[in-house]
């Protein structure tokens, strides 16, 4: 008898951690506000839409994308197949082009090299707007796009200028910055990893000063500058 009510009792308990454990997965779907977080890493590029120096416009020049590191927190608000993300990303980026001074001279046979490099710490704030390609319980995927507002943090931001022809030269970037991202969102269960490419929109150099202004007006540096920033991240779901 005891075996008979201890096999009952076993039944009963899989059976309820069974239907609880199904209960949990349906309201993870259903569920309209979740949380999350990701970790990653990413590759920054430059893009130069304008360098001119010594009134000479520079057209060639090479990227160097250099790695690094995000941390994000986000907020999901689920509309059956479709989802709206936004959150706070904080990322270290890093990234420098090199040039030549002459390449503006076709006729020119001496090179004259130049590089531009930056670094610093930045906040994110992203708006994007998802579609679940595939939803079952246990696995997802999602493709993804929308806007996000970059805030340089100043005081970590910066840059390194070797052989502009000025002395003590740096960039002042803007305050906000406007960017693009779309890309690919694999979940399973709770886990999930994030494919995606961020494309600046509006330039982010917004002044560059020198310590002493040159007398002459055609030696002065203007620059503009776009980023593009392909990362790769995994995450969970809270």
């Amino acid at each position: 008898m005891k075996r008979f009510v201890i096999a009952v009792m076993l039944m009963l308990l899989s059976v309820t951690s069974a239907l609880a454990e199904k209960s949990e997965r349906d309201n993870d779907e259903t569920q309209f506000i979740i949380y999350g977080f990701k970790i990653g890493f990413d590759a920054t590029s430059l893009y130069m839409d304008n360098i001119v120096i010594d009134n000479h416009t520079i057209d060639r020049y090479n990227r160097d994308s250099q790695v690094g590191v995000n941390l994000t927190l986000f907020t999901r608000f689920n509309f059956s197949k479709f989802y709206f993300q936004t959150g706070a990303v904080g990322n270290f980026s890093r990234a420098a082009i090199t040039f030549d001074k002459n390449s503006w001279n076709p006729e020119s046979t001496e090179e004259n090299p130049a590089a531009f490099s930056m670094e610093g710490y930045c906040i994110d704030i992203p708006f994007q707007f998802g579609y679940n390609v595939i939803k079952d319980r246990e696995y997802c995927m999602a493709l993804f796009c929308g806007p996000r507002i970059r805030i340089p943090i100043q005081n970590t931001y910066n840059t390194k200028f070797v052989n502009f022809g000025q002395d003590n030269i740096v960039e002042v970037p803007y305050n906000f910055i406007t960017t693009l991202s779309f890309g690919l969102n694999c979940s399973i269960d709770r886990t999930f990893f994030d494919i995606e490419y961020d494309l600046g929109i509006n330039n982010i150099s917004k002044r560059i000063d020198y310590d002493t202004t040159p007398q002459d007006n055609g030696g002065a540096v203007t620059m503009d500058r776009r980023h593009g920033t392909f990362s790769f991240s995994i995450g969970m779901i809270f």
